[in-house]
């Protein structure tokens, strides 16, 4: 079982997958994924995890990141530059893994967005052999 600080999320073939992948996407972006419950993993059943990559890699690359002040945000900075350094470390170890990235994997482009400590944590979505 999985216990303790990883969080899964565990989608089964008979899944809503609008709000299945909509619960994947807001519970590992919410904050930037930066609170204690961020699903940090997803076990997706194999009949269904082509489209639900699919689905999820839209919807997350469709996302509004800026400030979080700001109403239409969807995903605002990590909380430090330090942390940013961080995930980003993260993406690149996880990629020299075999996981394979998915979208993003580096700062922001956006100038908007090059003040704060954005590292794009959606840019993490990667995923490994089945």
């Amino acid at each position: 079982m999985e216990l303790g600080g990883k969080n899964p999320d565990i989608v089964f073939a008979d899944a809503d997958l609008q709000r299945a992948v909509k619960a994947v996407k807001d519970g590992i972006f919410t904050n930037a994924g930066q609170m204690c419950w961020a699903g940090s993993r997803a076990f997706i059943h194999e009949s269904i995890y082509d489209g639900f990559v699919k689905d999820l890699v839209a919807k997350t690359s469709a996302m509004k990141i800026g400030p979080g002040r700001e109403e239409t945000t969807e995903m605002g900075p990590l909380v430090s530059k330090s942390r940013q350094e961080t995930v980003l470390g993260y993406v690149k170890d996880g990629v020299s893994e075999g996981a394979k990235l998915l979208y993003g994997g580096k700062r922001p482009s956006d100038p908007g967005s090059t003040r704060e400590a954005f590292s794009n944590r959606r840019s993490s979505l990667t995923s490994r052999a089945r």
